[in-house]
């Protein structure tokens, strides 16, 4: 590390910096050419109380923000929980060293507030997009391994988009807010069951869906009998913010997810095609989603998509580490592909578009 470096002040950050935490990441987002773009509502949301939360701030003795880093994890957990990191250095400042000093940081923080007294087993969670080998080899090199990716998939709603007939007794309709606990209870046991992931809390659900537009958002409704039973529904996020960094507009699949395993794959047709032409509707160009991939497996939900016409447009690789809670190393949080297939993307996306920018 450099001198000029080394008189940088490292100091936790709270939610009356956010206009500083959003300038540093905008300028890393322009410099990287990410194809998005953050706002100020993103940012406060990282002081949300739906999370437990240490966001750590290094600045010049003139004091400039020059690099940021967020750890975090669910308020409402379990025994077993997952803390995610994201982080950035400004590009002027990069290759000085001051991406490794800020990982220790955040490793270091994110060991000290699973150590709650509820959590068990717990592990640490990066993401990162392809091509940025820098930050791959410093989380490789501190014993973080591959876990699973997310590919990326989009596609142009120029081409016509057929809505198939619903399967008997299901019906579609928009997500309505009275709907609201019906599809987080839904998306808990499916997290549960197929990735013994922690369930959120109504406050956390509210904290994750700012983006979601209830125009492009659809539950299944079975009402075969006495009264109607989700069956199955989808999340889009209206991300405005990013459409002129992309140069385009975009209706994006934040969550879709059916609750139904003999009819998985008419439901799942039926409600993307359904969501998709309302993003037709409004004019939109591009429809897009991130599909998580285990390690090693096999590629059914990718040709799923690529049959409703999406093309894979990049991968974002997921990193993690587990923390040892007590002197026996803790067990691994092992994902399996559960009875129901669920379709999630980055912690409401926010989690891969920000834990890559430029960890120099």
């Amino acid at each position: 590390m450099n001198l000029a470096a080394a008189n940088i002040a490292w100091s936790l950050l709270d939610a009356s910096q956010s206009a500083d935490v959003l300038e540093l990441v905008l300028a890393i987002e322009q410099e990287d050419s990410a194809p998005y773009r953050s706002d100020l509502a993103e940012v406060e949301a990282f002081f949300s109380p739906a999370w437990i939360s240490r966001a750590i701030g290094g600045r010049t003795p003139s004091g400039e923000l020059v690099a940021f880093g967020l750890v975090r994890m669910p308020a409402h957990h379990g025994e077993r929980v997952e803390v995610s990191l994201w982080g950035g250095i400004h590009p002027i400042w990069r290759n000085l060293g001051l991406g490794r000093e800020l990982v220790g940081m955040q490793v270091r923080a994110a060991r000290e507030i699973a150590s709650d007294g509820e959590t068990k087993e717990a592990s640490i969670v990066m993401h990162v997009d392809e091509g940025h080998d820098d930050l791959t080899d410093l989380l490789q090199r501190d014993g973080f391994v591959t876990d699973y990716v997310y590919v990326q998939m989009r596609r142009p709603l120029s081409k016509p988009v057929e809505v198939p007939q619903a399967p008997p007794f299901i019906s579609l309709v928009p997500l309505a807010e009275d709907l609201d606990p019906q599809v987080r209870a839904a998306h808990n046991a499916i997290h549960l069951e197929s990735q013994g992931a922690q369930t959120i809390s109504a406050k956390q659900w509210a904290a994750e869906r700012t983006h979601m537009d209830r125009n492009w958002s659809y539950v299944a409704l079975d009402t075969l009998g006495d009264r109607p039973r989700l069956a199955g529904y989808i999340i889009s996020g209206r991300y405005e913010q990013d459409w002129q960094a992309r140069g385009w507009s975009e209706g994006y699949i934040d969550e879709v997810a059916v609750y139904d395993e003999v009819r998985r794959v008419q439901l799942l047709e039926a409600l993307v095609s359904c969501a998709m032409q309302a993003y037709r509707r409004d004019g939109i160009d591009y429809a897009g989603i991130d599909v998580p991939l285990q390690a090693g497996a096999e590629e059914p939900d990718i040709e799923f998509f690529g049959s409703l016409g999406f093309e894979v447009a990049g991968r974002t690789y997921v990193y993690t580490k587990d923390i040892d809670m007590t002197a026996s190393p803790v067990k691994k949080v092992v994902r399996t592909q559960g009875r129901r297939r669920l379709f999630r993307s980055r912690e409401a996306r926010a989690s891969s578009r920000r834990s890559d920018d430029g960890n120099g």
